[in-house]
């Protein structure tokens, strides 16, 4: 989810400096992204329901920012599709890497042991 997301980013910011519009090829990466952004969210909400004892860092603070990095991706997502030309592309490369910065500071310190 991570790297499709930093794709998603890359090509934005890419299609920033050039000044383009989004297309469908861009526009498949973005459907990727948000299906995995999705799936990864389903995925910690069933391992949020089903633990014991979760510390205070997951079971708040990592799912109250999953539900506000997927709304955050969906509400880019369709501002993409609303687009016509270039105009927003600066937007949604914005409200990506906000995603980005959430996805990153809500994972658990301990995540990676």
């Amino acid at each position: 989810m991570l790297a499709g997301l930093g794709a998603t980013v890359v090509a934005g910011i890419t299609l920033n400096l050039r000044k383009e519009a989004w297309s469908p090829g861009y526009g498949r990466i973005m459907s990727v992204t948000l299906g995995l952004i999705d799936l990864q969210v389903a995925l910690g909400l069933l391992i949020w329901i089903t633990k014991e004892n979760p510390s205070v860092f997951r079971a708040y603070i990592d799912p109250i920012g999953m539900l506000i990095a997927v709304t955050v991706a969906h509400m880019a997502a369709a501002r993409v599709k609303r687009q016509s030309g270039y105009a927003g592309v600066g937007t949604v490369v914005a409200g990506l890497m906000t995603v980005l910065a959430i996805v990153i500071l809500t994972i658990p310190h301990n995540a990676w042991s």
